[in-house]
């Protein structure tokens, strides 16, 4: 019991302002990051295809920053399908693993608890009702030991 206190207090002390004020900040900065990448970049390709025209001529430079942005393009998309695919083995894995949990008598607690981080992540008032549904929990099957 005295786990469940000490989660339910952690739960409900988070500072959400904070965490907003820091989300804000950190889009403002990416933003600012992503802009001076891009001109990187262009700037990169751009010089890329003046050499690469003294040296074989302008549609060749061309069609050789093309192939090279479409192998580019074609690694990235590998990675992300191969991630994502990975990310829903292990949702699945969670979501049978919640089951089980939940499926085991007297385990409501536990199931409750499992589940607290993920659902913390969002609103406050998500925060919360989920400290008022594992409160009323734990007190319910405290009071079913007894009987």
């Amino acid at each position: 019991m005295a786990d469940l206190s000490r989660l339910l207090v952690s739960a409900m002390s988070r500072d959400y302002g904070a965490l907003a004020r820091q989300t804000g900040r950190n889009a403002v900065l990416y933003a600012v990051v992503a802009v001076l990448l891009l001109t990187a970049y262009v700037t990169g390709l751009a010089a890329l295809a003046i050499y690469l025209t003294e040296i074989a001529g302008a549609a060749i430079a061309l069609l050789s920053i093309a192939i090279g942005a479409l192998a580019a393009a074609l690694a990235v998309l590998a990675v992300v399908i191969s991630a994502n695919r990975r990310e829903r083995e292990l949702q699945l894995l969670r979501e049978q693993l919640l089951q089980e949990q939940a499926s085991r008598p007297g385990n409501l607690t536990g199931s409750l608890l499992s589940i607290l981080p993920v659902l913390t992540r969002g609103s406050p008032f998500v925060s919360v009702f989920v400290a008022a549904l594992t409160a009323f929990a734990a007190g319910f099957a405290a009071t079913s030991k007894r009987k």
